[in-house]
């Protein structure tokens, strides 16, 4: 069996389901979408029906993040999922956080 046939039981593709989308705020969004959306698409709906700034933030399944471009199906999001919006944090230091010491005279 290929990953693509791979589904949650009872869910057919191209199918209807009902998410619930928690925003930063703890705000929650029910959507209906289809199984087989992208998370592009995911991301247009939840722009429609909330004022949440999605160029800051990235959206959680579970302790995965969704990948840009592929459908829910693939990212085994399911019927009643959760998807949590979290702060796009970006990591990584430019700076030497310990300063050398200067010798003593």
């Amino acid at each position: 069996m290929s990953p693509e046939e791979i589904q949650e039981p009872g869910l057919k593709a191209g199918s209807s389901i009902q998410i619930l989308v928690e925003s930063l705020f703890g705000n929650t969004l029910a959507l209906v979408i289809d199984s087989e959306d992208t998370t592009d698409k995911l991301e247009s709906d939840i722009r429609e029906n909330s004022s949440c700034l999605l160029s800051v933030v990235r959206l959680l399944h579970g302790t995965k993040i969704l990948k840009p471009g592929v459908s829910m199906a693939k990212q085994n999001v399911g019927n009643g999922d959760t998807i949590r919006l979290v702060l796009d944090l970006k990591g990584g230091t430019s700076f030497d956080p310990l300063p050398s010491a200067s010798p003593m005279i």
